[in-house]
């Protein structure tokens, strides 16, 4: 609006507009004045970065800081990821991240200062639609509300917040689900935030046609575009763990500064890094405190690998709060390597302007997680008091929500030629003189032979054991001989018998192995294997023959039901020690190399269980596991150890009374 002169003038001229000259009269001065709408489309706000911004605007919704500002104090990690995010150049971000690391914070932070900044539609995916709907109502609306710079963005009128939208300046904020063919391909789109990607719900990443390829197709009509993804990783085919080995250009990770020394370091998980009290035993041997005691105490440490300063939660808090994110270098291992310093995240961004960065968070990081925390959880993996399925949930619990790294299988098969350092000087058929408490054996049963493994266990709770023999036979007595008549001595010529055996029966000769096993008194049972169970074995009644006659079985005979990736687990780890030492295994000394291979024929798979590779047999790894589940069986770990006194006493006793008998 013009208005007559004022004490304020303001010189107006025609300049490029003509049109002016019909209103404006040669000689005279006129003001102009804006309306407040006016002012505020016109007004530039003046730019402030991410970590300038959001501590002011940005409020927490949920948990002990509810209602307070985001703080850096709490979250110092997020400052150098917001920043880097919205650097022109910087198109994709992936965020792996174990759980309570504040990546959704971080991210909705994000999506809340474009909405001031770097305006246009923005969505919010989840792997499902419950999920977003509490999203939006639990979170990203009210911290929208919470904020009056915020709140001033949204447009006025009744549907401005619903339970997947809010309308706002310069483009929605929604929320959508990646199960949704609509949801994923129905609009452009200038901010894709996918959390957990890794669900089942967007697919593979490199399928075109799943939720990943479709959102990250959305953004295509904006040239600023970002794109979030973010989860907590799995297994190595996960999401999150393809988009940072494939996709990134490059990925950072945290570097903290000790409070005591100040030297920069990387902070990783190791026996060595991680402290925790030890007590012992009366022999004087060492062993872990209790595990719950640690957690509730607070006993958890790290040890600086700099000064060797142990740090406890308050320490790491001071540490974090003083970090760098760093490019991540890896070790021969495919680790990052804590000795070498990656280049500082911004130098490299501002020098090689990636379109694509990663970032890894691990839980110690956090200030929400107590490093007594992250000891439990490592310790609780380890625990031989839980059962086995529980045990492996334990560790990739700990792998993903603590590493923040994937669980992985094992990448490679046991080559035989390691195993040849387990050999020893006995040739076959030898038992040892010494520290002998029981023969065990297992069987494997095929459709035209029968192989066997048959070794000696030592006394206590991780006892030496030593291969006696193994083979394989033709029939049912060939067993009968091999296992349970012939002697199986000692230098000294003294016997000692199998005292347990256990024998495969799957398949189609399962009631001849019943019968056989039922004719040998129990000695050897039948057994069978199930990847999944809740105890290490047990040992049902057989009622009846196997098959649909349902023949009842006469007389009586237990089978064997064995955990058999508990127990394979506890085989591998047996052959990865060294054969002198407790829990060793010692080979024969011309044990076949074509026998030592079955020992290396299976490896783990993506799920946790054990496969076999193609085109290698397996029947001795699975007679060895069978052979540790009778010595379960017997309880042979709990077995006392005779000293000297009680076996010359005992050879006294035999002697008088076979004296007396003759």
């Amino acid at each position: 609006m013009l208005f007559p002169c004022n004490k304020k003038i303001y010189h107006v001229s025609c300049g490029r507009y003509p049109f002016l000259k019909e209103v404006l009269y040669p000689g005279d001065e006129y003001t102009t004045s804006f309306t407040r709408a006016e002012k505020k489309v016109l007004r530039k706000r003046k730019y402030e970065k991410p970590s300038d911004w959001v501590p002011k605007h940005r409020q927490i919704m949920k948990g002990d800081f509810a209602g307070q500002n985001l703080s850096f104090e709490i979250t110092p990690h997020l400052r150098g990821i917001m920043d880097a995010a919205v650097l022109a150049f910087v198109r994709e971000i992936i965020l792996c991240a174990a759980p309570q690391t504040a990546k959704t914070t971080g991210i909705d932070s994000l999506i809340a200062w474009s909405r001031i900044f770097d305006r246009g539609p923005a969505c919010s995916f989840y792997p499902d639609a419950n999920t977003a709907e509490r999203a939006m109502e639990e979170r990203i609306a009210p911290m929208v509300k919470s904020s009056p710079l915020l709140k001033k963005q949204t447009l006025k009128g009744r549907d401005t917040f619903t339970t997947h939208r809010i309308k706002m300046v310069g483009g929605n904020w929604e929320t959508g689900w990646a199960g949704s063919t609509s949801q994923t391909a129905d609009r452009p789109l200038k901010i894709v935030d996918m959390q957990e990607v890794n669900k089942k719900a967007y697919g593979s990443s490199g399928d075109e046609t799943s939720a990943i390829g479709l959102l990250r197709k959305r953004v295509r009509s904006y040239r600023g575009h970002k794109i979030f993804m973010s989860s907590t990783p799995t297994t190595e085919t996960g999401n999150i763990t393809i988009l940072l080995a494939s996709e990134c250009e490059a990925v950072f990770v945290q570097w903290v500064r000790c409070p005591h020394c100040h030297d920069e370091i990387y902070m990783h998980f190791s026996e060595e890094r991680f402290f925790w009290p030890k007590e012992e035993d009366e022999n004087g041997a060492e062993y872990d405190c209790d595990r719950k005691l640690i957690k509730s105490k607070r006993l958890g440490r790290y040890v600086c690998q700099s000064c060797g300063a142990l740090w406890d939660d308050n320490d790491r808090n001071k540490a974090i709060r003083r970090e760098t994110w760093r490019l991540r270098i890896l070790d021969e291992d495919g680790e990052v390597d804590p000795e070498q310093k990656g280049e500082e995240m911004f130098r490299y961004l501002m020098r090689e302007r990636p379109a694509t960065i990663g970032f890894i968070m691990p839980s110690w990081m956090s200030y929400m997680v107590s490093l007594s925390e992250v000891v439990h959880d490592y310790l609780r993996s380890d625990d031989p008091a839980l059962d086995p399925a529980e045990q492996l949930k334990a560790k990739k619990d700990f792998e993903n929500g603590h590493r923040a790294g994937p669980w992985k299988i094992e990448k490679r098969a046991r080559k035989s030629a390691e195993l040849m350092r387990l050999k020893d000087k006995r040739p076959v058929g030898i038992v040892p003189s010494e520290g002998v408490a029981a023969l065990v054996a297992g069987i494997d049963t095929q459709d035209y032979e029968f192989w066997y493994w048959i070794h000696a266990v030592g006394y206590g709770r991780n006892p030496k054991r030593w291969l006696i023999r193994c083979g394989k036979v033709n029939d049912f007595e060939d067993i009968r001989q091999v296992v349970l008549l012939n002697p199986h001595l000692d230098i000294n010529k003294i016997n000692y018998p199998v005292q347990k055996a256990l024998q495969d029966y799957q398949g189609h000769r399962a009631s001849k192995v019943y019968d056989f096993c039922a004719s040998t008194g129990s000695i050897i049972m039948p057994a069978r294997g199930e990847q999944t169970m809740a105890t290490p074995y047990d040992t049902p009644v057989v009622e009846f023959y196997p098959g649909a006659e349902k023949r009842r079985f006469p007389g009586a005979l237990r089978r064997v039901r064995g955990h058999s990736t508990f127990y394979k687990d506890k085989a591998a780890g047996i052959l990865d020690t060294n054969r002198d030492d407790p829990g060793g295994l010692a080979l024969y000394s011309t044990m076949p190399d074509s026998y030592i291979d079955q020992l290396c024929s299976e490896v783990r798979n993506e799920d946790g269980f054990w496969e076999q590779i193609r085109s290698h047999q397996n029947h001795l790894w699975d007679c060895f596991y069978n052979a540790l589940i009778a010595e379960d069986i017997l309880g042979v770990k709990y077995w006392p150890e005779p000293d000297e006194n009680e076996e010359e006493d005992n050879d006294l006793v035999v002697t008088s009374v076979t004296a007396t008998m003759g």
